[in-house]
């Protein structure tokens, strides 16, 4: 049951704000003593399993998708999480939990400096592949999903508006997600122990929090995500200082 709430609870604020719902997967996994390649592998599978169903949802919907962000940033994160996961062997968990900690406060005051100025959005397909390798490394260094990350990326250089910035954020984790599990089926890591709980859930969470999206206002979205921000400051603050 333990595994079904926190599925649930994480896919479905990952999709209200474009998160995604690995970095609040992965880490309460580990605090329940599961080990941290099966804590990964469960994660990035429900994670990607909630983009896959919140995919289909708006396709059933007739919603209008920018495929050519998803894409471009897409591949960009994808390449960027191998670039990431070769650097963390290079540096201590020490400076790691720092430099978390400084990208959070440098993410969570750009977005709120974007909120009030006007900047004309990114076009260019090979800046948008830059953006999303940046996206890509980061999450992947910090061994966190993009989710954060990306809908950063999108309020800041794409002057979307904070619900449409959440779906293109989740359909691009869902590409993301895609190359670790291509990952750990090449290495063949395919422990669903956990999944059968997990995976159900994540559909569940991206359902209602699909149908929650609907009934609030980008307001709500956006405030929602420095919410979670802060909470990701926080619990960071914790584990650097004390």
């Amino acid at each position: 049951m333990l595994f079904v709430l926190i599925g649930f609870f994480a896919t479905f604020i990952g999709t209200i704000v474009g998160v995604g719902g690995g970095f609040i997967i992965r880490p309460l996994l580990n605090v329940v003593g599961i080990a941290k390649g099966l804590a990964s592998f469960t994660s990035s599978l429900s994670v990607f399993t909630m983009s896959l169903t919140n995919l289909i949802i708006l396709k059933r919907q007739g919603k209008e998708i920018d495929f050519k962000n998803i894409i471009f940033v897409g591949i960009g994160a994808a390449t960027g999480a191998l670039i990431g996961g070769s650097l963390v062997p290079k540096v201590t968990t020490e400076f790691i939990n720092q430099a978390y900690l400084v990208a959070i406060f440098i993410m969570f005051a750009s977005v709120v400096v974007r909120g009030k100025v006007k900047i004309e959005p990114v076009k260019n397909p090979l800046i948008k592949i830059v953006l999303g390798m940046m996206c890509g490394t980061l999450s992947s260094f910090f061994g966190i999903g993009g989710g954060p990350f990306l809908m950063s990326v999108l309020l800041i250089f794409f002057d979307l508006n904070p619900k449409d910035a959440a779906i293109q954020s989740v359909l691009i984790t869902m590409l993301s997600t895609s190359s670790s599990l291509i990952s750990y089926t090449t290495s063949g890591y395919l422990d669903f122990s956990l999944a059968i709980y997990c995976v159900p859930a994540a559909v569940l969470g991206g359902i209602v929090g699909r149908k929650a999206t609907e009934k609030i206002s980008n307001k709500t979205v956006r405030y929602s995500f420095y919410v979670v921000l802060i909470a990701i400051f926080a619990v960071q603050c914790y584990t650097v200082f004390f």
